[in-house]
């Protein structure tokens, strides 16, 4: 309980919610673009072991930050009101589609490197869908906030869920 205390003191008082989004989608931009553009540095490399190290670590990168992304949206659970930042976090959804659709195609071909590819994949589809919520202000205002316990909070099972739901419709 004191660490989920501690928490939401760190968030509330050091973190702005707009600033952290803002700060962050540069950031993550360019580790899902680095993620994107990865095949072919990946195709090129003539050093196995150096190559798979450097592709796991950012497979790693990107899914931390897709998931610290997550975790400070759900925490706050506002729209964006500043249409400055919902071009942001819209611009940012356009990435993650791509990085989604690398990743799928990346699951199928690549059995070596599937477990970092599906934390990819499944980290992306649930930023992306947060990221939408807090952009429709008629949905936030319907649905309300995700009744999420945070504490636990696992980004994959999350992803799976929203994949479930779109197959269910």
């Amino acid at each position: 309980m004191a660490t989920q205390e501690s928490v939401s003191k760190l968030i509330n008082t050091s973190v702005s919610f707009a600033l952290a989004g803002v700060l962050m989608f540069s950031g993550a931009s360019e580790l899902n673009t680095d993620y994107i553009e990865s095949n072919a540095e990946f195709n090129k490399h003539t050093q196995i072991q150096q190559k798979d190290a450097n592709y796991i670590r950012l497979c790693n990168k990107v899914y931390e930050a897709n998931f610290l992304l997550s975790y400070t949206f759900l925490y706050k659970q506002e729209y964006l009101s500043k249409l400055s930042e919902r071009q942001k976090a819209k611009k940012h959804i356009k990435i993650l589609q791509q990085v989604i659709s690398e990743a799928k195609k990346r699951i199928e071909i690549d059995n070596i490197h599937k477990e970092h590819n599906e934390k990819v994949f499944y980290s992306s589809i649930a930023l992306k869908n947060i990221l939408e919520e807090v952009c429709d202000e008629r949905f936030m205002c319907i649905v309300g906030p995700d009744n999420i316990d945070l504490e636990h909070f696992d980004i994959i099972a999350y992803a799976k869920g929203i994949l479930k739901a779109e197959n269910e419709i």
